[in-house]
């Protein structure tokens, strides 16, 4: 299948992209999250129909929730490796990521000096 863009007048001087699926789409409205296979590495289309899809691509990681909501649990069939594969959600973390930083405002400005005096010293 090729995917062909095309752009679509809206008004004059207004444009929008529009793949060339888009008309498919307006019969049954679906979004594709890629997922791989963790034996093949082979890409795998996961169709997610829901009333405002516009068939955009999506990762499995880091899903928006406006499609994560309409992603049920359902197997999925590698067809390059035959093999049959569960997707289900996981619950969400209820922790929160921190990143640890060090404080450098007491530390000196090393090469930072060199700079903050714009003449040159010559002898």
């Amino acid at each position: 299948m090729v995917l062909v863009m095309k752009l679509v007048r809206i008004a004059k001087g207004l444009h929008k992209v529009e793949n060339s699926l888009a008309e498919k789409a307006k019969g049954s409205p679906y979004d594709i999250v890629m997922v791989y296979c963790r034996y093949c590495q082979q890409k795998i289309d996961v169709h997610v129909y829901h009333s405002f899809g516009k068939l955009e691509y999506y990762q499995i990681k880091n899903l928006p929730e406006k499609i994560s909501k309409h992603l049920a649990t359902r197997n999925i069939q590698c067809i390059p490796c035959d093999k049959t594969f569960v997707l289900e959600k996981q619950p969400t973390k209820t922790t929160t990521d921190y990143l640890l930083k060090l404080d450098c405002s007491s530390m000196s400005s090393g090469m930072d000096s060199w700079y903050q005096n714009p003449r040159s010293k010559t002898i």
